[in-house]
């Protein structure tokens, strides 16, 4: 899958993006600030480069928001998407079953638990980002999740087991 600017890349860490199109620095505190949604530096070197493909002074901009909220006193944090997702009044809830069979007694070992875990705990706090499955076969599969905000996965229940959207970072530790 390509993105707006015309480069390829998977999930998987591969990007043909080089470092020098970027502002060293701008690259820098990017990696940075992303950290804060996963532990993978290589994923997120790809979501800063995705920051920075849109506004090559994104950080910047980050750092200047932050700090006019902070002088408002406004306290918003992560886990107010959760009221700003339900708020939306054009949105609707679904209830996804999959039925499938696994060896894989625990939930959280289980490899599709971890993949749609994988989907939420990115997507939840609003990054896009592409799936290519079998890149090099003769049927690649492309898939992805917009991250807009309006789409979030609340919790995956497998028997009777709930593991909720707070839990999702658990798992990849």
């Amino acid at each position: 899958m390509e993105n707006k600017h015309g480069y390829k890349y998977v999930l998987d860490g591969e990007d043909t993006r080089s470092d020098d199109d970027y502002d060293k620095e701008q690259l820098k505190r990017g990696i940075e600030v992303e950290k804060e949604h996963t532990l993978n530096e290589v994923i997120s070197k790809i979501i800063a480069k995705d920051h920075l493909d849109e506004f090559p002074n994104y950080y910047t901009g980050l750092d200047a928001m932050e700090a006019e909220l902070e002088k408002s006193g406004e306290d918003f944090k992560p886990d107010d998407l959760d009221v700003l997702i339900n708020n939306d009044e054009h949105k609707k809830e679904h209830t996804l079953i999959i039925k499938y069979s696994t060896y894989v007694k625990n939930m959280k070992e289980d490899p599709l638990v971890k993949n749609i875990a994988a989907i939420g705990y990115l997507g939840n706090v609003g990054h896009s980002y592409a799936i290519i499955l079998d890149p090099d076969g003769d049927n690649p599969i492309n898939s992805g999740w917009d991250g807009d905000g309006s789409d979030h996965i609340f919790e995956i229940i497998r028997d009777n087991e709930v593991l909720t959207s707070s839990e999702f970072k658990t798992l990849f530790k």
